[in-house]
């Protein structure tokens, strides 16, 4: 249902700006989970290409964040491990996207 609302969308055009300050880091850093945890258990495939390409960006730099809690980092990888099982475009989303390295 949230997703149907458009807070998937909302939180993925949140993490659009450049050298955010502090409060924004913490404001991205939520909203970065917010994605986490509604894509942790939804089915891909409900998805919009553009959402499920979107995400895994923001899901990238949450696992990257040093200042994230641990739950956090799991409920990105979690996600990112849903959509990339996905289908071959949303894992070769995650390869361009320096995926491998940031989980290796």
């Amino acid at each position: 249902i949230m997703i149907q609302q458009g807070c998937l969308t909302s939180c993925l055009q949140l993490d659009k700006g450049d050298k955010p300050n502090e409060m924004e880091k913490k404001i991205l850093r939520h909203a970065r989970s917010c994605v986490a945890k509604l894509l942790v258990t939804t089915n891909p495939g409900i998805l919009t290409v553009s959402q499920r390409s979107g995400a895994v960006g923001p899901l990238l730099k949450l696992v990257k964040d040093s200042d994230a809690l641990d739950l956090m980092h799991f409920e990105a990888l979690m996600s990112l491990t849903n959509l990339a099982g996905f289908d071959n475009e949303t894992k070769n989303r995650v390869v361009s996207q320096k995926g491998i390295p940031t989980l290796s």
